[in-house]
């Protein structure tokens, strides 16, 4: 959307990707249904990385920085 709502009329890689609103619905509600408080709603790569960093920042800090020193090899 633009700043004054109208559509942009462009779709990003990220976006068209992205999850459908079906299934984000349903998981929605599922979690709203379980009483959860605390819920991601992201795809279990996502979800796998949140928690990492949360239980071991350090060792996520050495993936990611391996990872962003491998870039640009190919």
């Amino acid at each position: 959307m633009t700043s004054t709502g109208k559509a942009y009329g462009v779709t990003d890689p990220t976006t068209a990707a992205g999850m459908s609103p079906k299934w984000a619905a349903t998981q929605a509600l599922l979690a709203i249904s379980a009483e959860e408080t605390d819920y991601i709603l992201a795809d279990a790569k996502t979800i796998a990385a949140v928690q990492a960093r949360a239980q071991f920042p350090y060792l996520l800090s050495l993936l990611t920085a391996a990872k962003e020193k491998g870039k640009g090899k190919d």
